[in-house]
């Protein structure tokens, strides 16, 4: 990108202008993007998109009974635009009555909708799914595969390769942070028991001032065409790595994805259908960094800059649909000249935190399993509206927390999760005043489809 267009794209996030941002090959993109603000509160949005492109998305509408959150389903049936709350109740009691992670996932294969609620805290989750879009449910009290301490669920469906299923196509992988390590449990029966669960990596580094020590958090789970299990972690800032399992999650061989530093934890990972997978993660800079596998996940390429220059990133999601079709979704701002060492980033009380504004963004490529492919971005808001003042990461960012999520449905669109937690005088008078975290969803109104 030339001085100059990197100066014209400023400009207009000045005044308001609608942004239109170039590719990183320096082409033109003829992306542009819807973005529906849901009126009503979540934190680490998750969301999936079933076959008739009916869309599910995680909420904490309503205060948890004890020192939770309260748990929700919403569907969408016009692309985000419209919401229903669908969400798994008994006697009118939400159910759980409460979370401290909520995570909703719905199996691309079979449209099943789980909600994978975190409850009761640190302990275990209850699981509920539905197949008829929301309309009923049934709950299992116990949907965890581990012993406690329980935390940071992610949840995938596979494509059995070692193993049959009962009474459900699929098999069903669920993995959590259980702190000293990371561990993944699995179902042949579409939820209803799950057996113990299989360490995939430990925690092994010291505690240091810049670490999360003794936790083992990982990315969200994925699963390739022909059923091989990625888990992503970057070992809290310390190695970016994979777990892959090719026996259904019997087993798992953890590879090294590269030598460049993460800055946190939660990287990315996706597979496209022509069983290409993809790592994503901020480095310590904050530039969003990009590496392939065309082997399964044996070895991965060296990582290329995916963001558009002078971006600082943090805590991406990625998803992949057709080959070399991607697209990532993250929080980014153009207020840090020198990343996350920026001068007084690191300092609540330093006067440069209210000039410092995050934005969703949205990044695609369709030629992301080349040696050299090109990225387009687009932002997903209004760029007078931020939906983060002062800081965010690397790790943990306002509203957003430990995680955003982003899906690709079957027209192609990208359907992707963010909160807003900058509002009222934060947005009039510059005000650092990240509290509430208004759900909402983006997608491309124009640009490449991705399936």
């Amino acid at each position: 990108m030339s001085p100059r267009t990197l100066l014209l794209i400023v400009l207009a996030m000045l005044i308001g202008l609608p942004v239109l941002a170039p590719s990183i090959s320096g082409s033109a993109t003829t992306l542009a993007v819807r973005t529906t603000y849901m009126h009503a509160e979540t934190f680490e949005p998750s969301l999936g998109v079933d076959a008739a492109g009916r869309i599910f998305y995680s909420m904490t509408p309503v205060p948890g009974v004890a020192i939770g959150f309260g748990t929700g389903v919403w569907r969408s049936d016009d692309q985000g635009q419209t919401w229903s709350d669908v969400s798994p109740q008994i006697a009118g009691q939400r159910l759980p009555p409460e979370t401290n992670d909520p995570y909703v996932y719905v199996d691309p294969g079979t449209g099943r909708v789980f909600q994978f609620a975190m409850s009761p805290i640190l302990v275990c989750s209850i699981m509920s799914w539905s197949d008829d879009q929301g309309a009923s449910w049934t709950t299992n009290p116990r949907g965890c595969g581990q012993t406690p301490p329980y935390d940071h669920q992610t949840m995938v469906a596979s494509k059995p390769r070692t193993v049959p299923t009962i009474g459900y196509p699929n098999v069903l992988s669920q993995c959590v942070n259980q702190i000293p390590w990371a561990a993944c449990s699995r179902s042949l029966d579409g939820g209803l028991t799950w057996v113990p669960g299989t360490v995939v990596y430990t925690n092994t580094y010291p505690a240091t001032a810049n670490s999360c020590p003794g936790s083992s958090v990982t990315g969200h789970l994925k699963a390739a065409p022909d059923g091989t299990i990625y888990l992503p972690s970057a070992l809290c800032g310390h190695e970016a790595i994979v777990g892959v399992s090719k026996d259904d999650g019997l087993t798992w061989k953890v590879t090294k994805v590269t030598t460049i530093v993460p800055a946190a934890a939660d990287p990315t990972i996706a597979v496209d259908e022509d069983g290409v997978a993809y790592y994503a993660f901020t480095d310590t800079t904050g530039k969003l960094q990009l590496s392939v596998s065309h082997d399964s996940g044996d070895s991965w390429s060296l990582p290329i800059v995916a963001s558009p220059p002078g971006v600082t990133t943090n805590i991406p999601a990625m998803a992949a649909g057709a080959g070399g079709h991607i697209v990532l979704a993250y929080p980014g701002t153009v207020n840090l000249t020198s990343g996350f060492q920026t001068v007084g980033y690191s300092n609540v009380s330093s006067p440069i935190q209210k000039t410092i504004t995050w934005h969703g963004y949205l990044t695609v490529s369709t030629d992301a399993a080349d040696t050299a492919p090109t990225f387009d971005s687009v932002i997903v808001n209004d760029v007078n509206d931020p939906l983060v003042r002062g800081q965010c990461g690397p790790g943990r960012c306002p509203g957003m927390v430990d995680f955003i999520d982003v899906v690709i449905g079957g027209d192609g669109r990208p359907y992707a999760a963010f909160t807003d937690a900058c509002q009222t005088t934060c947005v009039t008078k510059g005000r650092l005043l990240n509290t509430a975290s208004e759900a909402m969803i983006s997608t491309l109104t124009a640009g490449p489809l991705l399936r």
